[in-house]
């Protein structure tokens, strides 16, 4: 004679492991469904991607969104000593200047005609603007007025700070050009636009620079 619990232990095992076939089924299932989605997603974006870049005219909405690119910094250091002279005596004013010069392109000046883009051969050939220098100020930070004396019997001439700081931005815009910032910034250009160029699949880009 068999105790009632022992036909019972056997079919709740089935009805486990059922149980256990089914959700396994059921995970597999659902990982199979979501790994088709996930490369489902990656062929779309990589088809927009591959077909972002169609023409001369989306080459040009491409560039020209850039702005203003400053591809080049320089920090530049300038003592300048200015004097007032005076019946009663001169003022003299000595400023240690801190400088930074910004050079690079404009891309608000690119042209449709100044880009030619060959689908089939995946190439690009552009005419940019010339560099230009794009800002220049003093770092207030370190930029510090060394010595200013006067007689006694003079009035203290406000504007002559403000006359060595003009003087100082002058002398350091002259100096970055004279060390080659905008020859810096051309090449700089040149490689980060080719560098944006690779991202959407064209490896042929060839630049040219127009003349001031």
């Amino acid at each position: 004679m068999t105790a009632p619990g022992d036909s019972i232990r056997p079919t709740l095992g089935w009805s486990l492991r059922m149980v256990v076939l089914i959700l396994t089924f059921g995970l597999l299932a659902l990982l199979v469904l979501g790994t088709g989605y996930v490369f489902h997603e990656i062929n779309l974006f990589r088809q927009k991607r591959q077909t972002q870049i169609l023409d001369s005219a989306t080459v040009l909405r491409q560039v020209q969104g850039l702005q203003e690119l400053a591809t080049v910094k320089y920090h530049l250091e300038r003592i300048v000593a200015v004097t007032d002279p005076g019946w009663f005596g001169d003022e003299r004013l000595v400023l240690i200047a801190h400088g930074v010069v910004k050079a690079g392109i404009d891309f608000s000046q690119v042209q449709s005609e100044d880009i030619r883009y060959d689908a089939a051969a995946g190439a690009v050939e552009m005419i940019l603007p010339p560099p230009k220098i794009l800002d220049v100020y003093l770092d207030e930070r370190l930029t510090q007025v060394y010595l200013h004396e006067k007689s006694m019997l003079r009035r203290l001439n406000k504007d002559l700070n403000q006359i060595a700081r003009r003087d100082a931005l002058a002398q350091i815009q002259s100096a970055a050009r004279e060390l080659g910032i905008k020859e810096d910034a051309e090449q700089r250009a040149e490689v980060q636009i080719k560098k944006m160029f690779e991202a959407f699949g064209i490896q042929q880009v060839t630049i040219q620079f127009r003349n001031n």
